[in-house]
């Protein structure tokens, strides 16, 4: 729960500082660009977070059901490789005949690469994630990206860096040191092996179901950010990118809360809750009154909360 805080309080920080330097319409296409990198880090892995958190779980008791998986997920590294390697030319496509403004040479390999660095650190998370440590996984799903983003971003305007593409470069180098550090945390559980075609098979159609989930999940997320910055323009997209952040506040409330709360029902239940002079569920009631108050508090002020992004949005 603290690196998730964390997180979103750099992701946060990183968006001011993102808005304050950039005009309106450069902040409205990294926010689409921002977007279209975490949908498409979402494909070019099949979505397979979960099916990886289940598998490596499942296999640490079993010797041959984990070197099993872990080729399995070496071979879902070649595929990563793979898929980013079309979406290169898809999106090099896009930008030539739609978006003749961006420097194609320059920003689509930089948004290429950070979709597939991407990619990896969240592969690696849910590795680690599936062996039981958490805070390794928290650093490279939550936690790892936007703190290095911000620092990045603030060392590029101490010494006069700032534009709209050194801000397309700090997406990547986070990325990409993110991903490196997590594969050097899962280097040695790695089964580095040229993998069989029936153990393809086995992974795209063990993985299909979690591949669509995902895929709806942060299609929900990000869908507005893509319809708005595809058919309103970049100066709505920056308005509504602000704007969503501020909402999002109130949301990650209720996410904050619940990994706290989550975890203490599923270890000791409602009926020991209950043997025990209902203590925990009394601490659960303070907890839900919090979090209703600073909903409260945050929907009241949004407008002034707004302004903090300049009077521009």
């Amino acid at each position: 729960m603290v690196l998730k805080l964390l997180g979103a309080a750099a992701n946060f920080a990183v968006v001011l500082f993102l808005v304050k330097k950039l005009s309106i319409t450069e902040a409205g296409y990294y926010f689409y660009i921002f977007s279209a990198v975490l949908i498409c880090s979402v494909v070019a892995r099949f979505g397979m977070d979960h099916y990886i958190i289940r598998e490596v779980a499942r296999s640490q008791f079993d010797i041959n059901l984990e070197k099993k998986i872990s080729r399995k997920i070496f071979l879902l590294f070649i595929i990563t490789v793979l898929t980013t390697l079309i979406i290169f030319f898809v999106l090099y496509i896009y930008f030539l005949f739609f978006e003749s403004w961006i420097k194609k040479e320059i920003i689509v390999p930089m948004v290429v690469m950070a979709i597939l660095f991407q990619a990896w650190a969240n592969i690696c998370a849910s590795i680690l994630q599936g062996l039981g440590r958490s805070v390794a996984s928290g650093l490279a799903m939550s936690a790892g990206v936007p703190i290095i983003n911000l620092f990045l971003l603030l060392t590029g305007d101490y010494i006069g860096l700032i534009s709209f593409n050194f801000f397309i470069f700090a997406l990547l180098i986070s990325n990409a040191v993110t991903a490196i550090i997590a594969l050097a945390g899962i280097k040695s559980w790695i089964n580095f092996c040229v993998p069989s075609f029936e153990e393809l098979s086995e992974l795209l159609s063990d993985g299909k179901e979690f591949f669509v989930s995902k895929i709806l999940q942060i299609g929900y997320d990000q869908a507005p950010v893509i319809y708005t910055g595809l058919f309103l323009g970049p100066v709505q997209n920056a308005v509504f990118g602000v704007s969503s952040r501020v909402t999002s506040l109130i949301g990650y409330v209720n996410t904050s809360i619940s990994l706290v709360t989550a975890p203490i029902y599923a270890t000791n239940g409602f009926a020991t809750a209950k043997k025990e002079g209902c203590s925990i569920d009394g601490w659960l009631v303070k907890f839900g009154f919090a979090q209703l108050i600073i909903s409260i508090v945050l929907s009241i002020f949004s407008e002034k909360i707004l302004l903090i992004f300049g009077h521009k949005y």
